[in-house]
């Protein structure tokens, strides 16, 4: 039978579409659907996979259009902005409870950033416990493309160690460029996310495929029982998002309906309130992370396990809405305290919003030990009271003044920023701002040097003028020092910046460093007094604006 099959699947499939390996659990999906059974198709990812008609949805509706009789469900569980890091903690609530057939995974883009070890063990994780669920679903890896190409060995490496099917979009998109004459533009809106054609393209690239698994053999192939692991330091097999309706030490549970495309995400959150304290939660397990509301939140926390702090950690995004944090490395298998720490705005005090905390499930854990109250409770307690001591003063908005914005016309100006931003515009470093310099800006618009604008120290420049994905902006501010010496100042920005102090270059931030919230630390040489200190700035893809702490 098995060189039966093998023949089969050579002589049947087109020599673009043949698979280096066999997915049995796609027969299982379509033997269902043959017999006219429901099926349940689940796609989870970031923003590619959260388009409400984009390539799930189409791939979904190409099944329903081939099996009229067999009812085809979908669940759409894309998270706009995550990777397989939180997908590990949703699978239970947004994938295994329904059940599914088919389970589509679309993290290649977002687990760009996440290190190699930590991404294969997060996709070990997800495939093993679907794996290892009753269903039995078919796993599909969908690496979408982006124009700058991507980082998929990890996803192809897990992929071929489990035998499973991986669609590589990248080479789906340049050889469907090549053959009509394509260009980017015409299947990606921006660097990665696909527009209506691009999503046509994958749902096609998909279904195609699929085809070979459509022609049924006589006996279904078994699913192959489950290799020993690539991560050599184990899985996370039982993660799970933990609704925090506490209340203890000034901070409450509020069940609320958030308003907003995002509010199906959350049930409501855990609130600071203006008493708020260190908030110290045992837990159990070798991981442990936050999902935070920030759209309206304020400040920041400082996140500690076990009395070492290992995350500070902004409470507020201006333009955006959620914000997780979870640990990098595994802990070891016990339990822990993780502790939270409020940090308002100079004299404001913090206002976070906690939707989930992210662990491993509790509900199987073993009763902690008398030593761990005595020693590792008592401890952590302890050691946090020194960083709730550690105080950085935000500069507030309004004492910078602001001209913006400059730039040029590249489509893409985020891709190569040294380009516009170290253009001259015509602003001297030696002179400071004025009221009545007119300066030629983007596009030619008139601008002069304003007060600027914006919330909990961040200077809003996104609102401030409107650009999101380009754009050079100056911002000055007077800083004085009580003594000539080197001082340390925090930057978070979005997102590459040169610095001037009393007009002679002092540093930049030209590497890509994360969220444009995490703050960056740098060290200024000031002269006792007066000193001007001058940014000059370029917006990223998606934001343009900064915060700085000294």
């Amino acid at each position: 039978l098995l060189q039966w099959m093998l023949v089969f699947l050579a002589v049947s499939l087109p020599l673009q579409a043949q698979e280096t390996v066999v997915s049995p659990g796609l027969y299982r999906l379509f033997a269902k659907m043959e017999k006219n059974q429901q099926v349940t198709v689940v796609a989870i990812g970031g923003s590619i996979t959260m388009h409400t008609t984009g390539w799930g949805r189409r791939i979904a509706k190409h099944l329903q259009d081939a099996y009229p009789q067999a009812p085809v469900r979908f669940v759409n569980a894309g998270v706009s902005g995550t990777g397989s890091s939180l997908g590990v903690f949703r699978l239970q609530r947004d994938v295994l409870a329904h059940r599914p057939d088919l389970v589509l995974v679309e993290y290649a883009v977002n687990d760009g950033g996440t290190p190699d070890l930590a991404c294969i063990r997060n996709l070990e994780s997800i495939v093993t416990r679907l794996r290892k669920c009753v269903s039995q679903p078919a796993i599909v890896f969908v690496e979408s493309a982006a124009r700058i190409g991507g980082k998929l060995d990890r996803h192809h490496r897990v992929a071929a160690h489990y035998g499973l099917m991986s669609v590589d979009m990248q080479q789906a998109c340049e050889v469907e460029m090549a053959r009509e004459k394509l260009n980017w533009d015409d299947l990606l809106g921006d660097n990665v996310h696909p527009n209506g054609r691009g999503h046509g393209l994958y749902a096609r690239v998909l279904w195609d495929r699929f085809q070979p698994y459509r022609k049924l053999p006589a006996v279904l192939p078994a699913i192959p029982k489950l290799p020993a692991p690539i991560s050599s330091d184990g899985l996370i097999l039982n993660g799970t998002m933990i609704t925090p309706n506490y209340e203890m030490a000034g901070w409450y549970y509020k069940s609320e309906k958030i308003a907003g495309w995002w509010r199906s995400f959350f049930e409501g959150s855990l609130q600071s309130t203006d008493k708020a304290e260190t908030l110290h939660i045992p837990f159990y397990g070798r991981t442990i992370g936050l999902w935070l509301l920030v759209k309206s939140g304020r400040g920041k926390i400082r996140i500690a396990v076990d009395g070492q702090m290992v995350k500070e950690m902004s409470a507020f995004r201006p333009n955006w809405f959620y914000s997780q944090w979870i640990h990098s490395d595994l802990l070891k298998p016990d339990w822990h305290v993780l502790s939270i720490i409020p940090i308002g705005v100079n004299e404001d005090p913090a206002k976070v919003r906690i939707g989930y905390i992210l662990a491993s499930d509790q509900t199987g854990a073993p009763a902690p030990s008398a030593d761990f109250w005595q020693t590792t409770w008592v401890q952590s307690r302890q050691r946090t009271k020194e960083l709730t001591k550690l105080v950085y003063r935000v500069i507030p908005s309004d004492c910078w003044q602001v001209l913006a914005p400059f730039g040029g016309n590249d489509a893409k100006p985020w891709e190569q920023p040294k380009v516009d931003l170290d253009r001259d515009y015509g602003v001297s470093p030696a002179v400071g701002p004025d009221t009545v310099s007119e300066f030629t800006g983007l596009r030619g618009k008139k601008i002069r040097w304003q007060i600027a604008s914006g919330e909990n120290g961040w200077v809003d420049l996104r609102r401030m003028t409107g650009q999101y994905n380009r754009g050079v902006a100056y911002a000055d501010v007077t800083l004085k020092a009580p003594k000539a010496g080197d001082y340390e100042v925090r930057l978070a920005a979005d997102y590459f910046v040169h610095i001037e102090v009393n007009g002679k270059p002092a540093g930049e931030l030209m590497e890509h460093h994360g969220s444009p919230r995490n703050p960056v630390v740098r060290r200024l040489t000031l002269q006792e007094g007066e000193n001007r200190v001058r940014i000059k700035i370029h917006a990223g893809s998606m934001g343009f604006g900064f915060l700085v702490e000294y």
